[in-house]
């Protein structure tokens, strides 16, 4: 049996009968393995380059937890539809990635507070680093501008909660991900196959909701975007021209519900090719209204009569589930992932206690 799977099975028999002991948190490294009941103490215990996987449950990180080592971190995913067996991962609290920690991994996780790349000017030059299969509230890209965290990848996630920051950030790859409000985008950025929603509600003072106009990202530079579904806007703070600029867009599709607000910044040295404009967003998805709160039931899935069906630069779905990184529904993580559990509440006449878990292994 695979040794992934074995430590998966190891820390499910562990973690599921919380009433004879807490759910255990595994860290597998070139020492062998290892087993805690806080994130902090796994984290604070583990060896650059090891591996840690938290089962489902409820994760006080409070009020952070700073990662300064390369370490590849595993929930068992955040949709509650597909962790029945395990329940999801949640961490409730900030995670501080710094510096050391270049070139590690976080998948399969729901955290309630703020991902941040770096505390300090001098420690937010986190590179190589893998966010994937989240539902993540806040991310800020750096501590201050400009940030040198550069060559990071962010895919399949949602980021559904307030707005992400990247402080002018360079050379990031973001693929097929669910944002609201983004901004502050620097150059060299890759934004391919996402959707970027709206802020329906807030009215910032720098321009997210201009003149009643909602916005999907405001202040870009020098990046592209390709295959990407627009639902807002596309703003420069208070109006200033030069904060969007030198942009190159393809074959993105641009709802309707953008083209709104008397205020309309130029964006200035941008150019555009074969994007799909003003199309109604009622004919976009299968069931994601805008402006709707999100919810695991809605569907990111074109209609079959959208036009964005095929449309993107490489005869694929404009959109999260074309691409590079076709959107997994389930949202589960590519470690083994447990499906069925089943333990009888006390042991037989022989002092035997009956465990049946079923492990899938995952392809992507």
């Amino acid at each position: 049996m695979p040794s992934k799977i074995l430590i998966i099975i190891i820390f499910a028999v562990l973690g599921i009968k919380q009433s004879l002991a807490q759910n255990i948190i595994v860290v597998q490294g070139s020492s062998g393995v290892s087993f805690y009941t806080s994130l902090g103490a796994a984290v604070s215990a583990a060896s650059t380059g090891d591996t840690i996987y938290i089962p489902g449950g409820s994760w006080s990180i409070s009020p952070s937890l700073t990662i300064n080592k390369k370490l590849h971190i595993f929930g068992v995913g955040h949709n509650p539809d597909s962790t029945i067996a395990t329940g999801y991962t949640l961490l409730t609290g900030d995670i501080n990635i710094l510096s050391n920690a270049s070139g590690g991994t976080i998948s399969g996780l729901k955290c309630t507070g703020t991902i941040r790349f770096g505390t300090t000017a001098g420690n937010q030059d986190v590179n190589n680093f893998e966010i994937s299969r989240c539902n993540l509230y806040n991310l800020y890209l750096g501590f201050s501008s400009p940030s040198a965290a550069d060559n990071n990848l962010f895919y399949e996630n949602l980021f559904i909660g307030g707005v992400q920051d990247l402080y002018n950030s360079v050379n990031n790859g973001f693929y097929n991900n669910v944002f609201y409000v983004i901004k502050n985008i620097g150059i060299n950025n890759l934004f391919r196959n996402n959707i970027f929603n709206v802020s329906m509600t807030e009215n910032y003072s720098d321009g997210y909701f201009w003149y009643g106009c909602p916005a999907s990202f405001v202040n870009a530079k020098g990046s592209l975007f390709e295959n990407n579904i627009f639902r807002g806007k596309l703003m420069s703070a208070g109006g200033y021209n030069d904060n969007f600029s030198n942009c190159t867009f393809y074959n993105n599709l641009f709802s309707l519900e953008g083209d709104c607000g008397p205020a309309t910044p130029t964006c200035v040295g941008c150019v555009d090719y074969n994007s799909i404009l003003s199309q109604p967003d009622l004919l976009i998805f299968e069931n994601y209204p805008i402006g709707q709160a999100f919810q695991y039931n809605l569907s990111f899935q074109l209609k079959s009569s959208s036009l964005g069906k095929n449309a993107g630069t490489d005869g694929t779905d404009i959109g999260v589930y074309g691409g590079l990184y076709p959107w997994k529904q389930s949202g589960i993580p590519r470690t083994p992932h447990i499906y069925f559990k089943s333990i009888d509440p006390s042991s037989n006449p022989s002092g035997t206690l009956d465990v049946e878990i079923n492990v899938s292994a995952q392809d992507q």
